[in-house]
């Protein structure tokens, strides 16, 4: 009998030999029985029980990660509050305030429930082009996931407005409002550096250290979606899951959280730091005066914030590029994406209802959605 990845128990790959008869049942008693569906593929012998303990487990720990954030921000808030009335209101406070907890108390918490779960991490293949990425190859991951990043923010942007009525924002805006040189070093230090070596730690390399060993495409998928709906928001859920597909298919085939952590941090540069600036220079443009203002007036606005000008032209160029090349890309090496046996592989069937249908999963899931779905609904009540 083969054990999932708890602690006292093994681990084998399929059962060599075993060729049951068409029609083996998908379960029995709680075990996956060793079998060949009608593609030809060969499934092992796992223990179901011990897959939907481990899925739960995991779904109990980033659900603690979640709770234990949240709680002792409000109660650091709370306490500041009742100290310093006022300071809260600030960015830089707000993110401290918010980064603290979680990676002082939340993390260690949620890494304790983790490591008693036993890691299978990712062994590459020698031959394998994205097991060693060379700069260009390495950065093609980076464009390819401009489109989705621009989407998922689209339809996460429009769906919050409708469950808002235009009246719900951002909350990674309100942390994110320093704009003074101390407010933008600090952003700068936790959405570029430590934002993505916990978040890649945790959710590429301890998740799907712990879940590949039941089928990479399920532990590249749950990983995503359990990244996504952290963020409990859908401003971000929609690209933080795409980004989060993309980031586990890097882990697995190179076997190491480096190249995703540096991805991240490209990410979050581009989007938290350099975004917001060129939307705060296109602010301070005089575009009408520019437009409709005498010939001097024109000539020494053009003089004063022609360096703006060209920087923002700079950089919407490059991101209609990277947009445009990112699709390109997707659909040129959409079938170049390998997906490798794993030792205990799931049987499709049983896959959605092992990960997914357990306690742990099931009450985060719920959770995370109902916050996503009241937050924008309530701000949108509130404004009338």
């Amino acid at each position: 009998m083969t054990g999932g990845p708890l602690p006292g128990n093994p681990m084998p790959g399929p059962v060599p030999g075993s060729v049951p008869a068409p029609g083996v049942p998908k379960e029995i008693n709680g075990m996956q029985p060793a079998q060949i569906d009608e593609k030809g593929r060969a499934f092992p012998t796992v223990n179901l029980r011990w897959a939907r303990k481990a899925f739960s487990r995991l779904g109990w720990a980033v659900l603690t990660l979640l709770l234990v954030t949240n709680v002792a921000a409000a109660i650091f808030v709370e306490g500041l509050d009742a100290v310093l009335p006022g300071l809260t209101d600030n960015g830089s406070v707000q993110l401290l305030l918010s980064a603290l907890p979680q990676y002082l108390i939340a993390l260690p918490i949620t890494l304790a429930i983790l490591n008693t779960l036993r890691p299978m991490p990712p062994q590459p293949v020698a031959d394998d082009p994205d097991a060693h990425p060379g700069v260009g190859r390495y950065l093609s991951f980076f464009v390819m996931g401009v489109p989705i990043m621009f989407v998922g923010s689209l339809v996460g942007s429009l769906l919050s407005d409708a469950l808002s009525a235009g009246q719900g924002s951002n909350a990674l805006d309100d942390v994110a409002s320093d704009n003074s040189t101390g407010g933008i070093i600090l952003q700068f230090v936790v959405f570029v550096v430590l934002a993505p070596l916990v978040e890649e730690y945790v959710f590429r390399k301890q998740i799907l250290d712990r879940t590949r060993v039941y089928g990479e495409g399920l532990a590249i998928v749950f990983s995503a979606l359990i990244f996504g709906l952290m963020h409990a928001n859908f401003y971000q859920f929609f690209y933080a899951f795409g980004w989060g597909l993309l980031w586990g298919y890097v882990y697995l085939r190179t076997g190491h959280v480096r190249y995703t952590i540096g991805l991240h941090a490209l990410v979050n540069f581009l989007g938290g730091i350099v975004t917001p600036m060129m939307i705060d220079g296109l602010n301070s443009v005089p575009w009408t005066l520019i437009e409709v203002g005498t010939h001097a007036e024109r000539q020494a606005a053009l003089r004063e914030h022609w360096p703006m000008m060209v920087a923002l032209a700079v950089y919407f160029l490059a991101m209609i590029a990277m947009f445009v090349g990112g699709v390109v890309l997707l659909i040129i090496r959409r079938r170049r994406f390998v997906l490798r046996a794993a030792e205990q592989e799931l049987l499709p069937a049983n896959r959605a209802r092992v990960a997914f249908g357990n306690a742990g999963v099931v009450t985060f899931v719920v959770i995370t959605a109902l916050l996503m779905v009241l937050t924008p609904v309530v701000a949108g009540l509130a404004a009338y």
